[in-house]
């Protein structure tokens, strides 16, 4: 996705359960290609509208995979770098997470969980005969 006009921060909106978001974020030209811009960077920052900001800045390229994770829904993200008339603000390959109500379990928790497997399918061990 990218927007119309260069000078202008792309800013995506998300719903109500988006409790992580990434993708691929770079610059690309008025055709929506790739193109390098030696010495530019490309920003976004990720809004929940409780915590402060996040913000994670690259230098523009088309690798650039990035993305957060949180524990309360992200709202929005916000991307700039153009800021030019070539220059357009550009992410793909995005993918949204949903968030679950249910609590991440303690490493104890997990623990013993894993214990339990490995006794559950351990096989009881054969004994010698005496004759």
């Amino acid at each position: 996705m990218s927007n119309n006009a260069a000078s202008s921060n792309l800013i995506a909106s998300l719903s109500a359960n988006s409790y992580a978001v990434g993708g691929h974020f770079y610059l690309s030209n008025d055709f929506g290609n790739y193109e390098d811009f030696p010495g530019l960077n490309i920003s976004a920052v990720a809004a929940n509208g409780i915590d402060p900001n996040s913000s994670l800045s690259a230098v523009n390229s088309a690798t650039n995979f990035f993305g957060w994770i949180s524990t309360t829904p992200i709202t929005s993200v916000t991307v700039s770098g153009g800021g030019d008339p070539l220059r357009y603000n550009t992410v793909t390959d995005v993918i949204v997470g949903a968030g679950s109500t249910s609590s991440i379990p303690e490493p104890g928790t997990l623990s013993l969980l894993l214990l339990g497997s490995a006794i559950g399918f351990a096989k009881p061990r054969k004994t010698a005969k005496s004759q």
